[in-house]
């Protein structure tokens, strides 16, 4: 049987699992939230492939274990990214004994973190 690929896995552009949790570890969830707060749970996103990044406004590099705000100017810069986000509570039904039977959420606005960054010429 034939079958067609609808997207073509870049194998060389994946990131290691271990280089992965290795620049995961030099952040704290709560810390680089852009919401800040105590919520009860927090989101993190990853392809794990190596991009083009070009969004304004949100990105921060990390490098040598410490995180830095990336200027606008400096877009685009290609390499491995992390979206962070906080879940923030909506809403919470109970039941007859006060028990919560359904909660619902919405996510607090996206944080970009790029690791193993290279920035191209203008």
């Amino acid at each position: 049987m034939n079958s067609q690929l609808e997207t073509w896995l870049q194998y060389n552009r994946l990131i290691d699992a271990e280089h992965f949790f290795e620049n995961l570890n030099v952040l704290d969830i709560k810390d680089i939230t852009h919401a800040k707060g105590d919520f009860s749970s927090y989101v993190i996103q990853s392809t794990g492939e190596r991009i083009n990044y070009a969004v304004e406004n949100r990105t921060y590099v990390v490098s040598n274990g410490e995180t830095q705000l990336l200027d606008d100017e400096q877009l685009p810069v290609e390499g491995y990214y992390i979206s962070t986000f906080a879940m923030k509570k909506t809403g919470e039904e109970k039941d007859d004994q006060e028990n919560i039977t359904q909660e619902s959420f919405e996510g607090t606005e996206l944080s970009d973190y790029l690791f193993d960054a290279s920035f191209g010429e203008k």
